[in-house]
């Protein structure tokens, strides 16, 4: 039951009338009893604006502060802040803010000192806030009576009563009574008058049958929680009235203490605010109508009030205004000051007085003046309209548009119509007025994007018929159809420009309404999405190619697992001959061949995963120093010289006749030209002629060699050419894999040779018709002097050597070998039998495998280590990871070197060369 909320400085909204009366009438019926009711009562009635801080007083309220009255009513918050009691300030001050924080209503009392005579006075003031459109608070409204001399007389408080009853009846509310547990008893004239129920109908919770039956339970629990808790109620639902209409009332109560704090009695009033609500809900929607029309305006606008200080402005007046801060509630005379500077300002402000106070209209052609802030001239078009406020009186709403690109173009072109048409045909949309069938009506703006010289012969046409494909007409029909019907419609279509461009149109169609709300014509808008779409194929494309990728990946596993299966028959075979009793010596050194040769095809295969890998993730480093590029080349070729030959294949060697040098790791560079020499073998077939040609090239930046490999063989298809050196793809994945091989040497080639900052690229004339690569590598101006004499090599000693691996042959096969070789050893297969062997055979060298079961390799070293007559001992890992990180772990476990299985048997000699000790027997 909230205080009545106001909508002026002095008058309140929303008061019972009769039926029949209108909005407006029964306003002007409840200014009249509201000014009656402050006469009678003493009552006073004050708002304050939270925007501008400033607080409106009726003739009541300046009585009660012995202020002389001020033009409009208007206080100043300080002059209000003056008044109140030191001592009372500033817990005022907090009430306020939580009323308009809660947005609840508030009552308080509080001592003044009343300006005309200084006398102090006590003032008894209820509070409430009004929302504004957007639902924040933008006025709190209250009202305040005198109490000084009737403060804690009963007799007064009977006639304080008294008069809110009388003031109730004349601003039509009506007053009832509840007793101390809030059951309504006795006659209730007002309620019975307002409902037409009978007395004995309203006793206890009777009353709740005239409530709307959807607000009778919530009102009744909220009633029951306030007279529980004994606090203030208010409430808002629908009442039924004797005629029978429901109507919306709002209530509030308080409960009566006797002398001894008990609650007496329930006081409380209806108010009909039925038509108040219809006002609020019609103002809220003009509010809301009036923002959208201002925001969606194609210029900027902004609105003044009564002082000219800015109310309200759109987006695009914030771009001119907005830098200098919140704008609502400044004087506009300040920021043109700012912005403009004193002259232009007087000017101004002038012609928006004039049209204040005479309503006169005002329309300016131009207006071409230089920003102060800014430093430069712009050029607006604008007119000034006085308005009428929804708060009463009046103010000027302004219009205005930037001009300034249009005054420079139209200074340029010598016409402006020329200019505005050229801003129309620039607009990056096509905009288009159809009717509600969708005939086009007119064409806005984007006539050049369509390649239109004239739109008059297309006026009046269908402009869905325009569309050239099937499915888009389609669309466009049911687009135009949902905009007729009032919902927004849209389609993606493609259609091609008289210019002969291939264009696709997101286009969007909504209703224009007239002054019925109605769709009177539709506006269609259309975008050029063409690079949008594009974008979207080509993901698609992109798409495509990922999952031809991921398909060449599987492919490529498939073929791997076949790879790397195919030499196991030549070994289990090689195997089984010489485990033969009649096996002679010629085939036992055949089957060895055999072993070794499938032994060096895997490693192979395994180094280049590897090394693709590693390139890949930058996980590879190369070992650059001063090497002759015919030491490389040679090596290459001794590798390739025996498969030549088997093939009867002509290799021919061309090198320049000076020395050519480069800064490389010769290991590597091996590995590419050995790879390309290699598939020249493989891939030219019996009899072919293979070159390998070296050509200087000084003249390049910087001087560079050109190594060329060629073959007159089975050539390299035009499909695959472009692709030769990408991972996964193959040149034939036939299940017969004659040539054998992984595929990937050619992306490790490639890669090997980037790192190198060389290039590599690939020429073939087709299936059948050979194929070149040319490798082209920077080169050492100078060549790199001559290097010292190496020292002579150790010879192996033999040691006494422990072997441990889980697997038995390999573990086994190894120390048979190496006691070939002079040594003596022992083995282990897994961690506890090693530390047993180490304590009774005391190895000076221990080979030990890393994934043993159960104590792996780690722990093993970390125990040998621990052992004071094995602290030097000479730890070699051994595993099947070769990756950097994984020697790194073995070393800071306390491993000496480490071994990639199968392990290099040549480097497991030098080792033990180099760990002779010094002074050892040969």
């Amino acid at each position: 039951m909230s205080s009545p909320d106001l909508s002026s400085a002095s008058l309140p909204h929303g008061i019972i009338g009769e039926a029949g009366v209108t909005a407006a009438q029964a306003l002007r019926e409840s200014e009249q009893r509201m000014h009656l009711a402050t006469e009678a009562t003493g009552v006073g009635i004050w708002e304050w604006n939270l925007l501008t801080n400033e607080i409106r007083w009726d003739a009541q309220m300046f009585r009660l502060y012995g202020v002389a009255p001020m033009p409009e009513g208007i206080v100043p918050y300080s002059t209000w802040r003056l008044a109140v009691w030191p001592e009372d300030l500033a817990y005022q001050e907090e009430v306020l803010q939580e009323t308009i924080r809660s947005q609840e209503s508030s009552r308080r009392e509080f001592r003044i000192r009343r300006m005309n005579d200084g006398a102090c006075r006590h003032i008894q003031s209820v509070a409430t806030v009004r929302l504004n459109a957007l639902g924040q608070p933008a006025f709190v409204i209250g009202t305040s009576l005198d109490v000084t001399e009737h403060r804690g007389e009963e007799a007064a408080l009977h006639a304080s009563e008294e008069r809110f009853r009388i003031a109730a009846a004349i601003v039509g509310s009506l007053v009832w009574t509840n007793n101390a547990e809030g059951q309504m008893e006795g006659e209730q004239p007002g309620w019975g008058d307002f409902t037409g129920q009978p007395p004995e109908a309203y006793q206890g919770y009777g009353w709740s049958q005239a409530v709307h039956p959807d607000d009778a339970q919530p009102t009744v629990d909220a009633w029951n929680q306030s007279v529980a808790e004994k606090r203030l109620f208010q409430f808002e639902h629908r009442v039924r009235r004797h005629d029978g209409e429901y109507r919306h009332c709002t209530i509030r109560a308080m409960p009566l203490l006797g002398a001894d704090g008990a609650i007496r009695e329930w006081v409380g009033v209806h108010t009909d605010v039925t038509e108040h609500r219809k006002a609020e809900a019609a103002e809220q929607r003009s509010a809301a109508l009036f923002a959208t029309l201002i925001e969606q305006s194609p210029g900027a606008v902004f609105a003044l009030d009564g002082r000219l200080r800015f109310q309200q402005l759109n987006r695009k007046a914030l771009e001119v205004f907005g830098p200098l801060g919140p704008l609502i509630g400044r004087s506009f005379a300040e920021i043109m000051d700012i912005l403009w500077g004193a002259e232009v300002t007087a000017q101004v402000m002038k012609i928006f007085q004039h049209t204040l106070d005479t309503g006169e209209r005002y329309q300016a052609v131009d207006f071409y003046e230089r920003r102060v802030d800014l430093g430069v001239t712009q050029s607006y078009e604008w007119e000034v309209q006085r308005i009428s406020l929804p708060m009463g009186g009046h103010g000027v709403v302004c219009y205005f548009t930037d001009v300034s690109e249009r005054r420079r173009a139209a200074e340029s072109l010598r016409a402006s119509e020329e200019f505005k048409r050229s801003i129309i045909d620039s607009s990056p949309d096509c905009i288009k007025v159809l009717d509600l069938e969708g005939n086009l009506l007119s064409l806005e703006a984007g006539r050049d994007l369509l390649g239109i010289p004239d739109i008059k012969p297309y006026l009046g046409t269908a402009w869905i018929d325009l569309w050239v494909r099937e499915e888009d007409r389609a669309a466009a029909h049911a687009a135009v159809a949902a905009a007729a019907a009032g919902r927004d419609g849209g389609f993606v279509g493609f259609f091609r420009t008289l210019h002969g461009h291939d264009k696709w149109w997101d286009v969007a169609i909504s209703a224009m309404r007239d002054g019925s709300d109605k769709p009177s014509r539709l506006l269609a808008v259309s975008r050029d999405v063409t690079a949008r779409h594009e974008m979207a194929q080509t993901l698609a494309s992109q798409a495509a190619a990922l999952r031809d990728a991921d398909r060449s990946k599987d492919e490529f596993l498939a073929m791997l697992a076949h790879e790397l299966r195919n030499p196991l028959a030549p070994l289990r075979n090689a195997a089984e001959i010489m485990n033969l009793e009649e096996t002679n010596s010629e085939e036992r050194q055949h089957a060895q061949n055999i072993i070794a040769r499938q032994i060096d095809n895997m490693t192979r295969m395994i180094d280049d995963l590897l090394d693709v890998s590693r390139i890949t993730h930058g996980k590879i480093e190369l070992r650059k120093k001063p090497v002759a590029l015919e030491e490389i080349l040679t090596a290459a070729t001794s590798v390739v010289r025996a498969s030549c030959a088997s093939h009867h294949q002509e290799l021919t060697v061309s090198m320049p006749p000076e020395p050519i040098y480069l800064n490389a790791d010769a290991t590597r560079l091996e590995q590419v030209f050995g790879n390309l020499l290699g598939n020249a073998s493989k891939y030219s077939g019996d009899g072919s002629h293979i070159v390998l040609r070296a050509e200087r090239n000084m003249s390049a930046v910087p001087p560079e060699v050109s190594v060329s490999v060629s073959d007159n063989g089975i050539g390299i298809s035009s499909e695959l050419l472009p692709q030769i050196f990408d991972l996964f793809v193959q040149a034939t994945r036939a299940l017969d894999r004659a040539h054998g091989g992984l595929g990937i040497g050619l992306t490790l080639v490639q890669r090997l040779v980037k790192m190198h900052d060389g290039s590599i690229e690939a020429h073939s004339g087709g299936l059948g018709k050979g194929s070149e690569f040319i490798v082209r590598l920077p080169i050492l101006r100078e060549p790199p002097p001559r290097p010292a004499m190496p020292p002579r090599p150790p010879r192996e000693t033999p040691r006494r050597i422990l072997i441990v691996d889980d697997n038995t042959d390999s573990a086994q096969s190894l120390a048979m070998l190496q006691r070939r070789r002079g040594h003596e050893t022992c083995t282990a297969f897994t961690g506890p039998e090693a530390l047993t062997a180490a304590l009774e055979f005391k190895p000076e060298v221990v080979l030990l495998d890393i994934g043993l079961p159960g104590m792996d390799g780690f722990e093993v070293a970390h125990q040998l280590r621990a052992m004071p007559w094995l602290q030097d001992v000479f730890l070699i890992a051994m595993s099947g990871y070769g990756s950097p990180e994984d020697r790194a772990t073995a070393h800071q476990a306390g491993f000496d070197e480490y071994l990639v299985k199968p392990i290099d048997l040549a480097v497991l000699s030098q080792y033990l060369k180099e760990r002779v000790a010094p002074g050892a027997i040969d």
